[in-house]
């Protein structure tokens, strides 16, 4: 186990990961049997019913894995599961990647202990990289095991709880090795569709409306985000000298600063919802995170929408990229076709060139 270990990584890390999953799995109890037992407090009572509903639309309505994963339910007793670490080097912005069994690389390492992960990200930063680091509520071990529904997941409301919940099933329907950003905002997207159409199925109007509205928030913000990444990557390949670069970036993260606090002055529904990214340090590993989540997925909502919301043919269709190369990916998914081999179409327009 050893060798084998020492192959992908340190023994330490994955031998943290071992232990943190094994006791969130020793944690988790039927939801079942909590709403049997008359001692189960009231509002879990509740918040587990509402999972339990929304884990029966999704393989009902939505198609996603119909297994044992969140039906039931662990106490972790922190606010977060994991705590991801991400890295960039001081003038890229194109985050590190680690390479694991079974999932291939990834471009974050996660830590079931906030003070390891810390220590990592101190290691990282000595060696001159940006790092940031984040609390994570949930994830999938895509099938492998059966992932509890976690007290880390009731924190905040019914709709983003539906959302985490078919975010993290949307990677057991489909995961590629290797892809971060193509995986994460594959399930992100399923994860939007499917909470619009349980809150409207569940009658839930009034959760609705603001669920719409605290989107239209996340993705002005994004958007302000995702241009200021647009203008450091200009300024990281172009041919200035490194101590411009850095001068430029400072100048670039001071204006997006600034354009949030503009943009936030305006009555949102979640007014201080982004205030604690933004006043922690903005660099460019905080810049990667939300771009490995969030980039691709208005082109997967797009595809959504050219084959009519049918999300057959979305998994369908999204599962013939599997077979494609990551630029190939990317490429299939701007140019927004809904079927087809994406590298006979890459081959026939190359040609018609």
């Amino acid at each position: 186990m050893a060798a084998l270990l020492s192959g992908c990584g340190s023994i330490s890390y994955y031998g943290q990961a071992i232990s943190g999953h094994l006791d969130v799995m020793q944690r988790r109890q039927p939801i079942t049997t909590l709403l049997a037992d008359p001692d189960t407090p009231a509002p879990l009572r509740e918040r587990l019913q509402t999972a339990l509903a929304i884990r029966r639309f999704a393989s009902t309505e939505l198609g996603l894995p119909d297994n044992a994963s969140y039906r039931s339910y662990a106490d972790l007793e922190r606010d977060f599961v994991v705590w991801n670490v991400i890295a960039t080097p001081p003038l890229s912005l194109e985050p590190r990647e680690w390479c694991f069994l079974l999932v291939g690389c990834l471009q974050y390492r996660g830590y079931y202990s906030a003070a390891e992960a810390r220590r990592f990200a101190q290691t990282q930063s000595d060696n001159g990289d940006d790092v940031f680091v984040g609390g994570v509520t949930a994830y999938s071990t895509l099938g492998w095991f059966d992932d509890p529904v976690l007290n880390t997941m009731l924190k905040e409301s019914d709709a983003r709880l539906a959302q985490v919940i078919f975010h993290e099933l949307a990677h057991q329907q489909l995961f590629i090795k290797g892809d971060t950003e193509f995986n994460e905002a594959f399930a992100d997207s399923i994860g939007i569709t499917g909470t619009r159409r349980w809150l409207s199925a569940s009658g839930r109007h009034d959760q609705l409306d603001r669920y719409e509205q605290q989107r239209a928030q996340e993705e002005r913000v994004i958007e302000l985000i995702m241009t200021t990444r647009t203008r450091l990557e200009r300024i990281y390949t172009s041919d200035r000298s490194d101590a411009t670069k850095r001068a430029r970036k400072q100048a670039e993260i001071a204006r997006l600063r600034r354009d949030y606090k503009r943009l936030s002055a305006a009555k949102w529904p979640d007014q201080s919802r982004f205030d604690a990214w933004f006043a922690a340090d903005i660099n460019n590993a905080s810049l990667a995170a939300v771009a490995t989540y969030r980039e691709l997925v208005p082109d997967f909502l797009r595809l959504q929408a050219a084959l009519d919301h049918d999300l057959d043919r979305f998994f369908a269709s999204v599962a013939e990229l599997a077979t494609c190369s990551q630029n190939e990916r990317r490429e299939w998914l701007k140019r927004r076709k809904p079927t087809g081999d994406c590298r006979v179409r890459l081959a026939n327009s190359a040609a018609s060139r």
